[in-house]
């Protein structure tokens, strides 16, 4: 029943997805993936360094170093967020890689309006200047017109 629910969620989010929008999801995944595969070429050595200190440091708890390093690596894959599991239906208010994301986007947004704004004001500016030269180019063209002197 669940997967029949959770198939009829999807076929709805993909009819309501725009080209832009899978595009958009895409490069902020390809993101996340990157800074998850450095989170974890990062963890590998950390981590046997973490057990070897451990083992050496603190015989009376050897996991010590290592369950930090896992709190750690915890933390950040709650901050990478890299399949959206956490924040939407999250009751923390946690800052996640999303949030950044959402900032990004905004900025953006804000920029590209901003020079649609200085576009069109530049169309306007152009349109009234060939208007005004129009204008006196008619004039100037103008013939004049000679009157012939009334013979009353």
């Amino acid at each position: 029943m669940k997967e029949k629910e959770e198939h009829q969620a999807t076929a709805q989010a993909a009819t309501s997805t725009t080209k832009t929008q899978v595009v958009k999801d895409t490069l902020v995944f390809q993101v996340k993936l990157f800074g998850d595969g450095l989170r974890d070429v990062f963890l590998s050595p950390v981590s046997i360094v973490a057990a070897l200190a451990g083992l050496i440091f603190t015989p009376s708890t050897p996991d010590y170093y290592l369950r930090k390093l896992m709190a750690f690596g915890h933390k950040t894959d709650r901050w990478l967020n890299l399949f959206g599991t956490y924040g939407q239906h999250s009751n923390t208010n946690r800052t996640t890689s999303d949030t950044y994301v959402k900032k990004v986007e905004e900025l953006l947004i804000k920029g590209n309006q901003g020079q649609e704004a200085k576009a069109t004001t530049k169309e306007t500016e152009a349109t009234a200047e060939m208007q005004q030269d129009t204008a006196q180019h008619d004039v100037s063209n103008e013939k004049p017109t000679i009157s012939k002197p009334s013979t009353e």
